[in-house]
């Protein structure tokens, strides 16, 4: 009920990059102080090679955007490593900047070493034994799974997607009474099915079946499947491992 009661507008972030409009990773960078070296919708204002040198130039600790992680680490050597910053990289609901794919377990969208590479002729061994090691590297935030496990590395929870219906509707001035539901389901697997994940899905459902335990893929085709959204958060209520 805490909780609940701790959710409006202001914290829930809707997750969707695929807009034409500034989205909730764009909305979320700008809520703070940040020096946008990576302006994505603004691009009347995309800044050049010299305003970006002007920025890691400056030894004043700041908050960074940029979401090209080699292009981030050249800039802060080419400047002579003189600022302190916290380092805000590539945002998505997907992949993140140090995630990679991974054999019969995520979409093949490219192997964090290649990525680095192309991008801008860094490995990942500068990135983990000089960029992220430098004292005057403060922290890196991005998303979803990493290729590495660095104390100064932080992924930002995804969290639930809602639509704007569904936070409205808390603001109502009478809403629906919360009621917290027992434990009763152990795990709860809602996830589009795709080619890559299917083979996940058969091997964790078979693991759970030899055990007598059932489980089920419950994610909705779309609208008119089952009772779409209320369904979800009820089942959500009552699992105790979300996959």
């Amino acid at each position: 009920i805490k909780i609940a009661s701790l959710v409006n507008k202001s914290t829930i972030m809707k997750w969707f990059t695929k807009a034409d409009e500034p989205n909730q990773f764009d909305v979320f960078v700008h809520s703070f102080d940040v020096d946008d070296l990576t302006t994505v919708f603004d691009t009347e204002n995309i800044m050049t090679q010299e305003e970006k040198q002007k920025v890691w130039s400056n030894p004043h600790p700041h908050i960074l955007h940029e979401s090209n992680l080699c292009q981030a680490m050249l800039g802060f050597e080419r400047a002579g490593s003189i600022k302190p910053h916290v380092l805000l990289t590539h945002l998505n609901e997907n992949w993140g900047a140090l995630s990679t794919a991974v054999p019969n377990r995520t979409v093949q969208w490219g192997d964090i070493k290649t990525v680095l590479q192309n991008s801008g002729g860094c490995t990942l061994t500068q990135i983990i034994e000089w960029y992220l090691n430098h004292p005057n590297v403060l922290a890196v935030f991005t998303t979803t799974h990493q290729a590495i496990d660095h104390p100064k590395v932080h992924s930002i929870p995804l969290g639930v997607k809602l639509d704007w219906f569904f936070l409205d509707l808390l603001h109502q001035d009478d809403p629906p009474a919360v009621v917290v539901k027992n434990k009763t389901q152990l795990l709860m697997i809602n996830s589009r099915v795709s080619d890559e994940r299917m083979l996940q899905f058969q091997t964790i459902i078979e693991s759970f079946r030899r055990s007598s335990i059932k489980v089920s893929n419950t994610h909705a085709a779309g609208p008119g499947v089952g009772n779409g959204m209320s369904d979800y958060l009820d089942e959500l209520q009552r699992s105790k491992f979300i996959l």
